[in-house]
């Protein structure tokens, strides 16, 4: 008997005379992970969306691996999220840098389904630095506050001087 599977589709054969049909029991690549969509929130943070794979007999879906590569740099960061799960939000990258992101479906039997990727280059950050300070709304009040304090000293220190100038020796009749 000669039973041929290419895919996962049964084929029969017929042998001296007899025909054989039986299972096909074919161990077939995964399906390939989804395509991936990415989002650039701002400067530092990008949205992460796919759908989820075509079923696949025998393969059970368990996660999937979103694997984050800094071009020129040297290291991955790996997250992993359940199979339910189709969105992911990245934080804390760097502005200004390229990334490049793969995502791949980890099966039950341990094997990842064929990896799709994305390369997303970050905006420069705004403004940044001691000027972005500046934009916000409670600087204002620290200033003020300072600047209060700072002039209320100024007042004291002139008052103690002219106290000290005038009045200990003799010239202020008051």
């Amino acid at each position: 008997m000669l039973l041929i599977c290419i895919s996962g589709v049964q084929f029969s054969v017929k042998c001296e005379g007899i025909m054989y049909v039986s299972p096909c029991i074919a161990t077939s690549p995964p399906p390939e992970a989804p395509p991936l969509t990415v989002t650039v929130i701002n400067s530092t943070s990008v949205s992460l969306a796919w759908s989820a794979p075509p079923p696949f007999p025998d393969r059970t879906l368990l996660a999937y691996v979103i694997r984050v590569v800094r071009v020129g740099r040297v290291g991955v960061n790996e997250h992993q999220v359940g199979a339910e799960q189709l969105t992911l939000t990245l934080t804390a990258l760097a502005p200004g840098a390229t990334y490049t992101i793969n995502i791949s479906a980890l099966y039950l039997d341990d094997t990842e389904g064929s990896m799709g990727s994305h390369t997303v280059t970050l905006p420069p950050e705004q403004g940044g630095g001691a000027a972005s300070v500046v934009n916000q709304p409670w600087f204002y009040a620290v200033v003020a506050v300072g600047g209060a304090i700072m002039l209320s000293c100024a007042l004291i220190l002139a008052c103690c001087i002219c106290y000290q100038l005038c009045c200990k020796t003799g010239q202020y009749k008051g």
